[in-house]
């Protein structure tokens, strides 16, 4: 089932304040952070992101997206609680080169214990792909 599309400008609002978050999203980042680096690094991040949604006229960088010219590797959990699959797949299809090889089913964002159990790819396979989509750009060099 497809869930329209929230606006980004209502969706910063509502992740905002991390306190109204469920313990499980939020005790990952505090444990890295602290509880209140992580609150305000996370208010200041979504407060600069709302800033440039309302500059922009919503364009959180869109445009800039075929500038990238680095070999890009796009990762993201089928169980993200902040992220819809869209954006990743969005990301793709702007990013020449870009891979998207891996999207796990029990991966959520921050979702460590989920991850130890998948079967993640090696350095080996993300050299691999990397090495595959420069081929495609440039085949004269891999010659």
């Amino acid at each position: 089932m497809h869930t329209p599309p929230i606006d980004a400008a209502d969706f910063l609002h509502e992740v905002r304040d991390v306190n109204q978050w469920s313990e499980k999203m939020r005790a990952p980042l505090e444990a890295i952070y602290g509880k209140e680096d992580f609150k305000k690094t996370w208010e200041g991040w979504v407060d600069a992101l709302a800033k440039i949604y309302q500059e922009e006229n919503g364009d959180l960088c869109k445009t800039d997206l075929d500038k990238i010219s680095c070999r890009t590797l796009i990762i993201h959990g089928n169980k993200d609680p902040l992220v819809p699959r869209e954006h990743p797949d969005y990301l793709h299809s702007k990013i020449k080169g870009s891979q998207h090889q891996w999207l796990f089913e029990e991966l959520g964002r921050f979702g460590r214990p989920q991850a130890d159990r998948q079967q993640l790819p090696s350095k080996e396979q993300c050299r691999s792909c990397y090495t595959t989509a420069q081929e495609k750009e440039h085949p004269l060099e891999h010659q």
